[in-house]
Order: structure tokens, then C-alpha cells, then sequence
């Protein structure tokens, strides 16, 4: 099978940059890790890459398209490829922007991928369950794959020993009801002299 992949922008041949550019990443290495032929779809501009999607669509190169964000998405459904994955990321604007002009257009947004793309995956539980909530459709439109990491690509640098009066502040990510969070707990058991250790009761 040859997979599409349609990128806006992002750029999925790096392990540079965060948010979607890492996903992308991911989602290349990881499809030609297990032997899956991907053909990567690219521009600069909305109108270059719905013209690439237009020549693709008559010459069929790839089985199955993947869209890395509701932006291209919307591109490839215009230009009419299918079958057609689209990645939504978040859902968080549907419940903390009500009535932001943001939240309107990204809902218009979302409810066009809704009825056209032929699936939509979110990398969570929580995501799905809001953006069927909202846009009243069957939670069988939704794949949830989390997200993930290859850990061969993480670096490990050993502590410094000038490091034990050193006070830090380690941020985990927003505390939105989208976490699901009662509690969170962080210790350091491994340096009994200068002991860190916090806990956060979240209502």
C-alpha cells in the first residue's frame, strides 16, 4: 500500500520544531518503519498544494491519503483525493472559546471533516468524545491513536554535581479538563538532602 501524506507548511523530514512538525515526523518514521511506502505531498501555499492534489487525484499515485491537520484536510477534500484521513489535534476551542469569531470558523472547520473525510483520528479519548459532542456525529467517524515517542531519539545527560542547589520548575501542560486530572504527584526520592516533592489538588 502507498500512503499520501499532505503537508501545509509543516515539515515532517526534520526532528526539528514541536506540535504538528513533530507528529509529522513521527508519523513518516514510523510508517517506513514498518514497510508502509509513503509519497509526501508539499507546498508553500494553500493554492500550490491544492494544485499538486488536483494533478494527483487524475493520476492516482497513492492508495490512501493522510492529511496531518484539519488545514490540509480541507485542501484535499476540495481537490476531491480519496480515501482521506485527516489528524485533528485539538478540541480544547470548542470548550474554552465559545464566542470567539476562533472558535466558530475552527468549528465550521471541523464539522466539514466531519461529513466528508472518510475517517478522523484524535489522540485522545477525551478529543473524541467533545468533537462528537459538538459535531453530532458517530463516535465510529473517530480513531484514537495516541500519541507517541521514539525513545531512540531522546538524549540522557548525566546530573551535575553542581547541580544540588539548584532549584527548578518543571511544567507539565496546562491543567484543562481535557487531562482529566484529580490529582498530580511529583518526588525526587533520589536526593534525600535536598528533597523535591509537590502535590497539586485540582478541582
Amino acid at each position: 500500500m502507498k500512503v499520501g501524506l499532505i503537508f501545509f507548511r509543516h515539515k515532517p523530514l526534520t526532528g526539528t520544531g514541536k506540535g504538528i512538525d513533530k507528529y509529522s515526523y513521527y508519523l513518516v518514521k514510523g510508517l517506513k518503519k514498518y514497510g508502509v511506502e509513503t509519497i509526501i505531498y508539499q507546498a508553500n501555499s494553500r493554492k500550490e498544494l491544492f494544485k499538486l492534489l488536483i494533478s494527483e487525484k487524475n493520476e492516482r499515485n497513492a492508495d490512501l491519503y493522510h492529511a496531518v491537520s484539519p488545514e490540509e484536510g480541507v485542501i484535499a477534500i476540495i481537490a476531491k483525493v480519496r480515501p482521506l484521513i485527516v489528524t485533528v489535534h485539538d478540541a480544547l476551542p470548542f470548550v474554552y472559546w465559545r464566542k470567539s469569531v476562533f472558535r466558530f470558523s475552527y468549528y465550521c472547520i471541523c464539522y466539514y471533516l466531519s461529513r466528508f473525510a472518510d475517517k478522523i483520528i484524535v489522540t485522545s479519548q477525551v478529543s473524541k468524545q467533545l468533537l462528537t459532542k459538538y459535531l453530532r456525529v458517530s463516535p465510529n467517524k473517530f480513531e484514537v491513536i495516541p500519541l507517541g515517542i521514539d525513545l531512540n531519539d531522546i538524549k540522557f545527560y548525566p546530573k551535575s554535581k553542581d547541580d544540588k542547589d539548584v532549584f527548578r520548575i518543571f511544567f507539565v501542560g496546562g491543567t484543562w479538563q481535557q487531562m482529566r486530572l484529580s490529582l498530580i504527584h511529583i518526588s525526587e526520592p533520589t536526593r534525600p538532602l535536598y528533597i523535591s516533592y509537590a502535590v497539586f489538588c485540582l478541582k
